[in-house]
């Protein structure tokens, strides 16, 4: 069935870079998605509902072999299998997060020829990274779709199934938490 849907793709280099995310992820977006679900053909769904959805945010998924696209996709997976889990009506008990941001941030070019500049932007990307992982999942996978991915709330809420409007009140609760971890100060430095 993915196959007939990465084919039916019009666009001869976005059905190749469909293609290659499928060749590179498949088996670890089945395994997230099995992790959450624990059915076969729930998992394939949620797979297949992924792949919607990265082609209809194709330009975050110009490079297959990112680390950036590998957190992506593992991102769109398991809210894919969260829907469908909470469609289900079913309670799963492990629930795999992909939680290295360093790995997702890596293919960021050095902006700065400044070392002195480089060591303190880098000081302050680990602080916010440390803050943003002590929020919950929810707001985590929020703040990472729309400031680390600059994905338009509109998007967010394909991915995530919820309203636009669920999606401005969430991010707005989840940048209230940081600026709580962080405080004044540190939350400055955000520049949200």
């Amino acid at each position: 069935m993915m196959l007939t849907f990465i084919l039916s793709i019009e666009d001869e280099e976005k059905r190749k870079v469909v293609q290659s995310i499928f060749d590179m992820y498949y088996k670890h977006m089945m395994a997230c998605a099995m992790s959450i679900l624990k059915n076969h053909h729930d998992a394939q769904d949620a797979v297949q509902d992924s792949f919607y959805n990265i082609t209809a945010t194709y330009d975050l998924f110009l490079i297959p072999d990112s680390p950036s696209t590998a957190a992506l996709v593992h991102i769109y997976v398991r809210n894919a299998a969260i829907n469908i889990y909470n469609k289900n009506k079913t309670r799963s008990k492990v629930i795999v997060f992909y939680d290295d941001m360093e790995k997702a941030t890596a293919d960021r070019e050095d902006i700065s020829a400044n070392v002195q500049q480089n060591a303190v932007d880098q000081e302050t990307e680990r602080i916010i990274r440390r803050a943003v992982n002590q929020l919950d999942i929810e707001c985590r996978d929020l703040i990472y779709l729309k400031y680390y991915y600059n994905m338009r709330n509109v998007d967010i809420a394909r991915v995530m199934n919820i309203a636009v409007g669920l999606v401005n009140g969430r991010i707005f609760r989840a940048k209230s938490k940081l600026k709580e971890i962080l405080g004044e100060d540190g939350y400055e430095r955000l520049k949200l």
